[in-house]
């Protein structure tokens, strides 16, 4: 229970509702609203709100965002409001709590595989030639020296070791194309921080990316394609292009393909696509798709199992004759003449 003092007189009982808010001197005040009379407006300073917590050094992330921002201190009023003041900034800010949530900075500054990242940064730097290569080591420098040190980072949980487990978002699309391994993989890679897809060339995992993309436009994310290589995310970008997708990319892996961008961009089509099939149908015949893919791997496992024993009964045969060895009758086990063939 939110209990509210003003001016140290205790209003809990007599109030219907409180609210803080910034007023027109740009200074933050109570206001206490009553059943019966008119709402009377306090300066916060004046006013107590049981309980309140204070906390120092924490990491904020809005509503909406996937962003922490460091802040030096919060305040949280009655579990209902919170006055944030950020790092290096004296002004603060009012938020409800709902709209925020706030969580400990992790430690992973400290750990052997962040300065090994940490060292090699610098190293580019140094070695970088002049002009744009040595512009972007510096800005990726800078950008190693403010990182978010957020727990729920997936730099975290690599640097750490430990693979949080998230929850699958479900209702999964596959408009590239499936088999059973890449539709293990593309679900796998919504309930892990970091996955790791391997194969040799031709396996599908150009499609399993694709698929995975789709599947986070689907939920109005956007998503970073990246490689030590332009070839790689241009392969991406073609296939996008072969479905009419290419004005959803922004290609910002070089300063050249940056200008392209911004003075070509790719406009959205102009007709209206194509009424969608609903989620739930969608989610139906990947089911079956599902029962279907289970059943055919099962088919494959045992003609693999058919494959082995025919090998064995074949070298056991070639034994049989060489050794005037003759196996028992088979009417002993009453099978049936489909089963006798050989």
């Amino acid at each position: 229970m939110v209990s509210i003092y003003v001016c140290g007189e205790d209003k809990t009982r007599q109030i219907s509702n409180w609210v803080i808010k910034k007023n027109v001197k740009g200074e933050f005040s109570l206001t206490c609203h009553y059943p019966s009379k008119k709402p009377e407006e306090t300066p916060l300073g004046d006013c107590t709100v049981v309980p309140t917590l204070e906390l120092n050094d924490m990491l904020l992330l809005k509503k909406g965002s996937s962003l922490f921002d460091p802040v030096e201190s919060v305040v949280i009023y009655g579990e209902k409001y919170a006055l944030v003041q950020y790092s290096g900034n004296a002004q603060k800010y009012l938020f409800k709590t709902d709209n925020i949530e706030l969580v400990p900075p992790t430690s992973i500054t400290d750990e052997p595989a962040f300065t090994y990242f940490r060292s090699v940064a610098v190293a580019r730097v140094s070695v970088a030639a002049a002009g744009d290569k040595k512009s972007i080591a510096e800005n990726i420098n800078r950008q190693m020296e403010t990182l978010s040190l957020s727990p729920a980072t997936a730099l975290h949980a690599y640097c750490k070791g430990q693979d949080g487990k998230l929850e699958s978002p479900g209702n999964f699309i596959f408009p590239f194309g499936l088999n059973e391994s890449q539709l293990k993989a593309v679900e796998e890679a919504f309930r892990s921080q970091i996955s790791v897809i391997e194969g040799p060339p031709g396996t599908g995992k150009t499609q399993t990316i694709l698929n995975i993309i789709a599947n986070i436009l689907l939920q109005g994310k956007t998503v970073a394609v990246v490689s030590n290589n332009n070839p790689a995310v241009e392969n991406i970008y073609e296939k996008l292009g072969k479905c009419g997708l290419d004005y959803l990319v922004a290609r910002l892996g070089s300063v050249q393909n940056q200008k392209a961008f911004f003075a070509e961009r790719s406009l959205r089509p102009s007709a209206d696509p194509e009424p969608a099939p609903s989620l739930e149908s969608i989610q139906s015949v990947l089911q079956q798709l599902k029962r279907y893919l289970g059943a055919r791997n099962a088919v494959a496992q045992l003609q693999v199992e058919i494959n082995e024993l025919e090998i064995e009964r074949r070298y056991l045969v070639e034994w049989q004759q060489e050794n005037g060895v003759v196996g028992p009758s088979l009417d002993r086990y009453k099978l049936s003449p489909k089963k006798r063939r050989t």
